[in-house]
């Protein structure tokens, strides 16, 4: 990967030395000591500051007196009188808010779309444990009307369960009698898709009814039927509420009229 990058170098202030001397053209007051702070520029983003440095040079012939762009460690080829200047506008100048912060600009808004991703996710985890609460606390107290988004074992030959609605019709003791949407469609479909929840219609159920075991209901959002003739008068599990109430999904596992 290849970055492009610049060293910038952007004036903060400056101001001419009225008592000193051009060493290349003689005329007296024609210096100007420029401070510039510095900082590395990548696809025009300001990322790493480099500090701050200083110009003189003369505006009259343009004689370059110091060079920003020189070493720390640099000869210096300027009487003590201007490093004494230099050094009183480096002392004296006080940077905005704004300078302190331009030069690493990119870090503090990288930290702050970290800190907000951190945060968005912490308030989504907790949404998300809320959701799966609320769902399982309504799940574990079953009334008649409820529908279930819900996987059931349709009796067909293959004996594969398929999405199907599952509404409580009425509830005596330990059983919950049900009723299933003459309507479903194949797992392999995606069930977690509310697209495919929609096209059943939650209106349209079969008349059988099944008999469940309400407490096998309570502990775990499945469906265990009574025996019967049907099922070899053995307890048979008919499937369960999509997620068992433990999965937090994009759309609701139950509908309370």
């Amino acid at each position: 990967m290849v970055f492009v990058y610049t060293i910038v170098s952007k004036l903060l202030t400056s101001r001419m030395l009225a008592d000193e001397t051009c060493p290349v053209c003689g005329k007296k007051g024609s210096l100007q000591l420029s401070l510039f702070m510095r900082y590395i520029e990548v696809f025009w983003l300001p990322m790493f500051g480099l500090g701050r440095t200083t110009e003189v040079h003369c505006t009259e012939c343009g004689h370059v007196v110091k060079d920003s762009n020189a070493g720390a460690f640099a000869r210096k080829n300027y009487p003590q009188s201007i490093a004494d200047a230099i050094k009183n506008l480096r002392a004296t100048h006080k940077r905005t808010t704004w300078q302190l912060i331009y030069p690493w600009s990119f870090w503090f808004v990288f930290a702050a779309l970290m800190g907000a991703i951190l945060i968005g996710a912490k308030i989504s985890s907790k949404k998300q444990l809320g959701d799966v609460a609320e769902v399982k606390e309504i799940l574990s107290d079953p009334q008649p009307g409820d529908v279930y988004k819900s996987t059931w074992m349709s009796g067909d030959a293959a004996g594969q369960p398929i999405a199907q609605l599952v509404k409580v019709v009425r509830i005596s003791g330990d059983t919950m009698v049900v009723v299933v949407s003459n309507k479903g469609f194949d797992l392999m479909q995606n069930p977690y898709d509310i697209k495919q929840w929609n096209k059943i219609s939650d209106s349209d159920f079969d008349s059988k009814e099944y008999k469940l075991y309400l407490s096998d209901f309570k502990a775990g959002a499945i469906y265990f039927e009574y025996g019967n003739e049907e099922n070899g008068n053995h307890k048979t599990n008919k499937g369960n509420v999509l997620g068992n109430g433990n999965m937090n999904l994009d759309f609701d596992v139950m509908e309370r009229k």
